[in-house]
């Protein structure tokens, strides 16, 4: 699973753009340990969480809710479209300078 700390590119919305962790892919062994590293990162804000996932481990699946809940994170189903660059792509400078800091 894929983890991306996502702020809305929607016009008009800044200063106050809707941010939230964008959760997409299989479910895997190591997907609960990543979304702990997210939310070192994050430190004390709370993002919901919108998940796309086909399914995987069900152990790390329950990991990964018992870390939700822990957290108090507000979670949902749904996809995030990226525009510009997508995460993890490589050379492109499309979206430098928008991201959400951490």
């Amino acid at each position: 699973m894929r983890f991306v700390i996502v702020r809305s590119g929607a016009a008009g919305c800044e200063p106050n753009c809707p941010e939230w962790i964008s959760a997409e892919g299989a479910i895997e062994i190591d997907t609960p340990a990543k979304f702990k590293g997210i939310l070192k990162a994050l430190g004390r804000r709370h993002l919901p969480v919108i998940v796309n996932s086909p399914g995987g481990s069900v152990d790390a699946a329950l990991q990964l809710g018992r870390i939700i809940r822990k957290n108090k994170l507000d979670i949902a189903v749904g996809a995030t479209r990226f525009s510009g660059c997508w995460p993890g792509m490589e050379g492109c400078r499309a979206n430098d300078g928008t991201g959400a800091p951490i």
